[in-house]
């Protein structure tokens, strides 16, 4: 049996299955899978950059993102357990009690005292002072861009459908303009990345330049 905690041998986890989901993305963009079509909008002038899939990135994809959440997600879970029992000197904590624990993520409220009590009350205090400090909701109007809300919206989606696919990283961006001029807008759009599915626009600098760009499939969202 591992001498490893619990906690590490999930978050461990985590961390082969992004690795793995990084390698098979790499390849996927390395083979002959799409192509971007830039087109004018002559009423805007903005430029609209649009995939082309000649193969769709693989549900196995979606099905890493998945496995990579969970086991993030109980990671933190193993830990407030394991900080139970670190405190309370149990080898192992009561059913009843154990399954109650969780590391709480509260996002626009407070967590209250009961819900305090019965998710981390059985921890050390000090460990109980720094998982508040912690929480979302400290960051007031800002908590939904807050790490762990993040996570727990993703992990609480996956229980029910599998992620998709839909942001998009700009891996190379270039603007060289051949005299001084205001640099261009660039706009990301957030969607599934499907064949067609416009992913981007930009309007050019008002001098004449050349543009790169490349793109990349990178993160989930459900």
């Amino acid at each position: 049996m591992s001498d490893q905690l619990s906690h590490k041998l999930k978050l461990d986890r985590a961390s082969h299955h992004l690795n793995s989901l990084d390698a098979k993305v790499r390849d996927w963009r390395d083979g002959e899978t799409h192509d971007y079509a830039v087109e004018l909008d002559r009423e805007s002038g903005k430029q609209r950059v649009k995939v082309k899939l000649s193969e769709s990135p693989p549900d196995e994809f979606r099905l890493i993102i998945g496995d990579y959440l969970h086991n993030l997600r109980s990671a933190l879970d193993n830990l407030i357990y394991e900080l139970a029992v670190a405190y309370t000197g149990f080898k192992a904590l009561p059913e009843d009690r154990a399954k109650r624990l969780e590391f709480p993520i509260f996002g626009p409220k407070a967590m209250s005292a009961d819900a305090c009590r019965k998710r981390i009350g059985c921890i050390h205090p000090d460990a109980q002072t720094i998982i508040k400090g912690l929480q979302p909701y400290n960051r007031g109007d800002e908590f939904a861009s807050d790490p762990f809300w993040k996570l727990y919206q993703l992990s609480n989606m996956d229980k029910h459908r599998v992620p998709h696919v839909t942001l998009l990283a700009i891996s190379t961006y270039a603007d060289f303009p051949e005299v001084p001029g205001l640099p261009g807008t660039l706009t990301i759009n957030f969607g599934p990345f499907e064949d067609g599915a416009e992913i981007a626009t930009y309007t050019p600098s008002p001098a004449i330049s050349t543009r790169k760009c490349t793109w990349t499939p990178s993160s989930p969202s459900a």
